[in-house]
C-alpha cells in the first residue's frame, strides 16, 4: 500500500517508450506514514539517450522524520540502472543500502538469464525470469510499459536479497 500513490502518480504521467521527447530528469518527493513512524522520500530518475538507446538511473533516498528519527536515525539509499525498452524498464543493476551497512546488490544478466544476488558477503545466482524488476524500477515501469489490460499484475521483483513473485489486483 505504501507504493500505491507513487505508482498511480507515475502511471498517470505515463508516456510511450518510443516517444522521442523523453524528459531527461524526473524528481519526486513524498512523505510516508506507517505504524512505526514517518519519513520523507526523495527520488530522481535520469534518462540518457545514447546511440538510439535510452538508459535510466533512478536514485531513491528515504530518511525518517519525527520521533522515529530519534529512535532509528539513518537513511535508506536505493539505486537502479538499466535500459528503457518497448516493453518497459529492464534493470541491469540494483543496490539497497541501509545506513552504513554494505549494500544488497542485484546484477541482472539478461543474456544468460541469470540474477546475481549479493547480500552480507553471501552471493547467489538464480534463474532470471523475463520482465524481472527491482523494487525501485517497479514503481517507474508503468511510465514506459504498454497500457495495462489485465485485472492483475504479476511481477518478479528483487530487493538484492531475494527474488519474489508478487501479485497486485488492478481496480478501476
Amino acid at each position: 500500500m505504501k507504493m500505491f500513490i507513487p505508482i498511480v502518480l507515475l502511471w498517470a504521467l505515463s508516456f510511450p517508450t518510443f516517444a522521442t521527447d523523453l524528459p531527461s530528469r524526473i524528481d519526486i518527493s513524498y512523505a510516508v506514514k506507517t505504524g512505526i513512524g514517518s519519513g520523507k522520500l526523495t527520488e530522481t530518475m535520469k534518462i540518457e539517450q545514447d546511440n538510439g538507446t535510452n538508459q535510466y538511473h533512478i536514485t531513491s533516498e528515504a530518511r525518517p522524520s519525527g520521533i522515529i528519527k530519534l529512535i532509528k536515525p539513518g537513511r535508506i539509499l536505493r539505486n537502479s540502472w538499466g535500459s528503457i525498452t518497448k516493453l518497459g524498464l529492464q534493470p541491469t543493476r540494483f543496490s539497497d543500502q541501509r545506513n552504513d551497512k554494505q549494500p544488497s546488490v542485484a546484477i541482472f544478466d539478461w543474456k544468460n538469464s541469470l540474477l546475481n544476488l549479493q547480500h552480507e558477503n553471501y552471493e547467489e545466482k538464480k534463474p532470471l525470469p523475463d520482465g524481472t524488476l527491482d523494487r525501485l524500477s517497479f514503481s517507474y515501469n508503468f511510465m514506459f510499459s504498454p497500457p495495462l489490460r489485465e485485472s492483475t499484475i504479476n511481477a518478479h521483483i528483487t530487493d538484492g536479497r531475494s527474488l519474489e513473485l508478487v501479485r497486485y489486483a488492478v481496480d478501476k
